[in-house]
């Protein structure tokens, strides 16, 4: 958690391991003895080891796999009994629909399984409504440590005219928990679409992490 000025007292924060189900199971039954019934879960965990295949190991890749999938599959299946009319949003990629690059095959493999998981899970459950919101790229902590020449390049590739705020990812996830119209099942796509001067936009990226 990189703003721990952001936590309140109110805040009810527990540690997991999302990719062990013996210790989801422990922290939703916590959650349970505090909370019976929640209205939301926001899968939001996510993992990306970028690299050339030849030098990705079966182990690295099950590893993406096991954090951005099963680790969504299994928050979802210990929410599932608390839930009722409640919203899960499962935070996928553009990379799961048609923005997936050669060295990231196996985060944009794990995307895609999110958005079939969540299209499937949605025909299975009628107490709570499933959705997928699928960002593309987005200023945060993990955008700010890649290499900036290569973030560049890559949204001149994709056509990706800024990075999103954070702000208005978060604006935008709320919206969706509030939208009683959206359909279960529905894969919404998120696209910087102005356009801005990357590099510039690249540059103060930077100065304000420092």
């Amino acid at each position: 958690y990189h703003n721990k000025s952001l936590i309140t007292n109110s805040d009810y924060l527990l540690k997991c391991d999302l990719t062990n189900e013996d210790e989801v199971k422990e922290t939703f039954f916590k959650i349970a003895k505090k909370y019976p019934k929640i209205n939301y879960l926001i899968n939001i965990a996510s993992l990306s080891l970028d690299d050339d295949i030849l030098n990705k190991s079966g182990k690295d890749f099950l590893r993406v796999m096991n954090v951005n999938v099963v680790g969504s599959f299994l928050a979802i299946k210990y929410a599932i009994p608390m839930l009722e009319n409640g919203v899960i949003i499962n935070i996928s990629s553009t990379d799961g629909i048609d923005t997936g690059h050669i060295y990231n095959i196996d985060y944009s493999a794990s995307k895609s399984a999110l958005n079939t998981m969540t299209s499937l899970l949605s025909k299975r459950f009628d107490n709570c409504k499933i959705v997928a919101l699928a960002p593309n790229y987005i200023d945060t902590f993990s955008t700010r440590s890649m290499n900036q020449n290569f973030l560049i390049d890559e949204m001149a590739r994709i056509n990706q005219k800024r990075l999103l705020s954070v702000k208005e990812v978060a604006q935008k996830i709320y919206d969706l928990l509030l939208d009683k119209d959206l359909p279960s099942g529905s894969i919404i796509r998120m696209d910087g679409k102005k356009w801005m001067n990357i590099m510039k936009s690249i540059q103060l990226m930077l100065i304000e992490g420092i």
